[in-house]
């Protein structure tokens, strides 16, 4: 059997290589070169400017109430089409 001095080189191992691990991949500078430009070029975030003006804040909330109530339409017709083809 191996002597002590391997026996802390093991332990040093099991415990430091996941603490260095977290470190390096924890990083903001890891997570800024890789995660952040890759995820935001495929999925672009929408921007939201929002009106200065209280008629066209008014106007731009009527537009996303309209939108919202859309894709609700949208949603039930596409669940009541789905229901009826699983009754038939």
């Amino acid at each position: 059997m191996a002597g002590p001095r391997l026996e802390v080189f093991k332990f040093g191992l099991y415990v430091f290589m996941p603490i260095g691990i977290m470190t390096f991949f924890g990083a903001p500078y890891f997570y800024e070169k890789y995660v952040e430009k890759d995820y935001f070029e495929i999925n672009p975030i929408a921007k939201n400017h929002p009106e200065a003006t209280i008629e066209g804040a008014r106007r731009q909330l009527l537009e996303y109430r309209e939108a919202r109530l859309r894709k609700k339409y949208l949603r039930e017709q596409e669940q009541n089409s789905t229901s009826n083809e699983t009754s038939e």
